[in-house]
């Protein structure tokens, strides 16, 4: 009897805590085709190692957990505005650290359907 889990879900996570993102992707892939969709606090996991490895699959995934997030959550328009700005400065220069820290700490209030960015790239 084999080891691996068997369940996507239980696949996409042992992935991520590999940090094998090929696995992670194909696992999140089989979760849509048999549940409809991974969740999104998920989703903006795997979006976030994409962007951190400067993977070519990150933009296209930046764009589609912002549509989801705007569709599913229907945040505040300025809230849907920050999380774009912090998934396109992700590996910006100067504000790489507190776009990754304010999109980290987004994790865990998509698990309660909820957004609140802290982060801002204009001079205020």
């Amino acid at each position: 009897m084999s080891n691996q889990p068997t369940n996507p879900v239980a696949v996409f996570e042992e992935a991520m805590k590999a940090r094998d993102l090929d696995a992670a992707c194909d696992a999140a892939g089989l979760v849509k085709r048999r549940q409809g969709a991974i969740s999104l606090d998920r989703a903006l996991r795997l979006t976030l190692r994409l962007g951190e490895g400067w993977d070519r699959r990150y933009h296209a995934a930046a764009r589609r957990i912002l549509i989801r997030v705007v569709d599913e959550v229907e945040p505040p328009m300025l809230e849907a505005k920050k999380l774009a700005d912090a998934l396109a400065h992700l590996n910006h220069p100067v504000y790489a650290v507190p776009a990754r820290e304010a999109l980290w700490e987004n994790v865990d209030q998509l698990r309660r359907r909820e957004l609140r960015v802290d982060f801002n790239s204009l001079p205020e």
